[in-house]
């Protein structure tokens, strides 16, 4: 007889997403690439000096820079040099040689980490040479993320899932906008200071006024990079994602990521102790929910929305409503706060105490408050749609749904009696009955939130499917947990 092979759940859902991660490889690496030819075009701050020898020195930037940022910048483009035609090859075999689906999955999940280890490599390097300031930032970020989970009244997301998202905006969005910003930032001022007209007085002062605001619009590049990993994760864990709240929630989690080793690494670049304290205050107290978190929170809204639509416009729509509000916000802040700033603080020194607890926070907030208020706005209706669908299967189906009883749905529907069973699973069978508990709760959260999405579906019976075989099989394994922490407990 012909044994048949049963593969994980896990590894179907990595099958199913490797066409989307060997996009955001391809993606990650082709803009990285075409930032450097456009750095190579540039006009030269050294005439006479080679394109590719300028990579060796700090003419690679056109900017005032520390010596291990440009040792950094040059053991990446050296490293890229030398992947990209091993991953490309890899590629190719997947696509044209390979036979079977695991050497196509096998060459192609190659290729994808080829692609990403250096900029993986750079962000790690980010981390290690930031440890402290980014120690010093952890209590405040688990703040952050703390309020962000708390968005979730019903459905949570899963914690995997958070975390992954969390650790691609510490190490591989960070690492990638460091060098598309740096790299583009010396383009763009090569560019700019070729137009200064030495006999015009006014021209240094015209070219400076465009570079400020082109390095303002250089920010919004990174909600690619990051918006790039809430991707990945949302269709990776798809069938766990709970819509809009999902998208939001490992937005901010990413978003949270990426402002801890961005804070650590201004304050590790400060002259002053003064300007690190100032820099911790800003991102991480003032703007910690209200800049990255906001801003990657827009656009995992805007994924969610995509990756959920039926046809191919309204997935355009959503995924470009996202991330104009994502990408729009971040621009306004990048220009508009720095200009506000300048104009109400006037001649007054930048350190004075009232400039740096007050004006500079209010502006900053002033400007990020409409789209604080959008989004919680969309939090709110997220979670009112999710009552919504609760209330529907409670009241328009049969005695259960998927094998979740009335009173289950009732449990779920009221989150203070869902935390208390909860704690009370915890103190009277342990941990492992508590997290199975949790696992059961999320599993019937899963099933009932994927039921029709609007409050007068049609009524019915519910057919039994695989969505009751996972209720079943979480049901079974909390209550196996009760059972054996009672006989342990029962003295023999």
């Amino acid at each position: 007889m012909r044994s048949v092979t049963v593969r994980r759940p896990i590894l179907v859902r990595l099958e199913r997403s490797r066409p989307l991660a060997v996009a955001v490889a391809l993606f990650l690496a082709g803009v990285y690439w075409l930032l450097i030819v456009l750095n190579a075009l540039r006009p030269r701050s050294t005439p006479g000096v080679d394109a590719l020898l300028s990579m060796f020195s700090d003419d690679l930037v056109a900017l005032p820079g520390s010596d291990s940022e440009v040792v950094i910048l040059q053991t990446h483009f050296w490293a890229m040099c030398l992947v990209t035609p091993v991953a490309a090859a890899a590629l190719v075999i997947a696509m044209l040689v390979a036979r079977s689906r695991e050497a196509v999955a096998r060459w192609s999940w190659w290729a994808i980490g080829t692609f990403v280890a250096p900029f993986a490599g750079v962000g790690l390097a980010l981390l290690v040479g930031t440890l402290p300031w980014v120690l010093l930032c952890a209590p405040s970020t688990a703040i952050g993320l703390a309020v962000v989970l708390r968005f979730q009244r019903f459905h949570r997301t899963p914690t995997l899932a958070v975390a992954a998202a969390f650790l691609w905006g510490l190490v591989v969005a960070s690492s990638v906008s460091a060098l598309w910003n740096t790299i583009s930032a010396g383009t763009i001022t090569s560019v700019l200071v070729a137009r200064v007209d030495p006999t015009d007085v006014f021209s240094p002062l015209e070219v400076r006024h465009d570079l400020n605001l082109a390095y303002g619009f250089l920010g919004p590049m990174e909600e690619l990079s990051k918006g790039a990993g809430v991707l990945l994760v949302y269709v990776l864990a798809r069938s766990r994602m709970a819509g809009v709240m999902s998208g939001v929630v490992l937005g901010a989690a990413a978003g949270l990521g990426f402002n801890t080793i961005e804070t650590a690494i201004y304050m590790s670049g400060s002259p002053a102790a003064g300007d690190s304290a100032f820099q911790y205050w800003m991102r991480q107290w003032v703007g910690l929910l209200t800049t990255h978190t906001l801003w990657t929170a827009l656009v995992g809204a805007g994924i969610a929305i995509a990756v959920d639509a039926m046809g191919l416009r309204s997935r355009l729509r959503g995924l470009a409503l996202g991330m104009f509000a994502g990408m729009g916000c971040h621009a306004a802040n990048n220009v508009v706060v720095p200009w506000l700033t300048t104009v109400v603080q006037g001649d007054a020194p930048g350190n004075a105490w009232w400039n740096i607890a007050l004006v500079r926070p209010s502006l900053a907030l002033a400007v990020n408050a409409p789209m604080v208020i959008v989004l919680a706005a969309v939090v709110a209706a997220e979670v009112r749609l999710q009552r919504t669908i609760l209330l529907n299967a409670l009241h328009n189906h049969g005695a259960h749904v998927h094998g979740i009883t009335k009173g289950e749905i009732e449990l779920l529907l009221d989150p203070p009696r869902r935390q208390v069973s909860e704690l009370r699973t915890l103190l009277q069978h342990g941990l492992r009955s508590f997290l199975r508990l949790r696992h059961l709760n999320a599993v019937q959260y899963d099933v009932l939130l994927a039921l029709p999405r609007t409050p007068d579906s049609p009524t019915g019976e519910v057919t039994e499917s695989h969505e009751g075989d996972r209720v079943r099989t979480a049901h079974e394994a909390f209550t196996a947990s009760t059972q054996t922490r009672t006989e342990e407990t029962v003295p023999r």
